[in-house]
């Protein structure tokens, strides 16, 4: 039900006696010794914890990850008017300097010819290979959910080239008045000239003025470069949730309960005598 691109994990629906029909319904739940649900907001850890735990389950709350997001923006200008001025004085400092080197230049794809979108991926790939992160895992994915994402109007991928070389690229979903910044990676050899930076600033310009969203989100991840583009800061949660009518289950709820009480027993310094 989720995967390794999956940045929230959740229902349709999520009232309390709808999950627990769910829970009932799906035999992947009851017949499982232990599930691991992750990432859940505060709110939807709390629905799945009281639906699983009516069906015989033992749940263990545990931190797994942060969001970062940005609520209520009403303009361009609103929305830079709350960053920090190191943000704003970086920025300007690095469009300045990319303006004087000359050879710069961005675009970002939300519709048209679907031979551009082939060619962004295509450069999309190229600046992923290149910069800091591992190898994208499974790049088949990135292309067919761009592509989905297309077809409904909803992909914002942006792309910065130095001359002919793509050496930025993110990738944004736009739903409804929210956009979701769900990839983005520049060149290792460009790191000097924040090229990303100066991209993320044209991509958060284009979402409020063009597609007139109110919440952007960062998604998954509690990088520190992240406050400075947003004043909200969320945890992100996992449940691990054991069954109660498994020996495997029980076993695992005990080790949880261990541990959990373990982390509470204050360590005894007391030399002896």
């Amino acid at each position: 039900m989720s995967n390794f691109y999956s940045p929230m994990y959740g229902v349709t629906n999520s009232h309390i006696d709808e999950v627990v029909t769910l829970c009932q319904q799906e035999a992947h739940f009851t017949q499982a010794d232990c599930i691991n649900l992750l990432p859940l907001t505060s709110g939807q850890a709390k629905v799945w914890t009281n639906a699983l735990q009516k069906i015989g389950f033992v749940c263990h709350q545990y931190d797994h990850s942060v969001n970062w997001f940005q609520d209520n923006i009403q303009s361009v200008e609103h929305y830079w008017a709350g960053r920090p001025s190191r943000l704003c004085n970086t920025l300007k400092r690095k469009k300045d300097k990319l303006q004087r080197e000359g050879g710069y230049s961005a675009k970002i794809l939300s519709s048209g010819d679907h031979n551009e979108l082939m060619q962004g991926l295509i450069d999309y790939h190229q600046v992923y290979f290149h910069s800091w992160k591992k190898n994208e895992p499974w790049p088949a994915f990135i292309d067919a959910i761009a592509n989905m994402q297309w077809q409904t109007g909803e992909l914002r991928l942006g792309l910065m080239y130095h001359h002919d070389t793509p050496v930025a690229a993110q990738l944004w979903f736009v739903n409804g008045r929210t956009a979701y910044i769900y990839k983005l990676a520049h060149r290792s050899d460009y790191s000097a000239q924040s090229v990303g930076t100066v991209l993320s600033a044209k991509m958060f310009d284009w979402v409020i003025e063009q597609d007139k969203v109110s919440r952007i989100d960062f998604l998954t991840g509690d990088d520190p470069y992240k406050q400075d583009w947003m004043d909200t800061r969320q945890p992100l949660l996992g449940i691990q949730a054991c069954n109660r009518q498994r020996v495997a289950g029980q076993a695992k709820a005990l080790v949880n309960k261990i541990s959990t009480l373990s982390k509470h027993v204050k360590p005894n310094n007391k030399q002896p005598d």
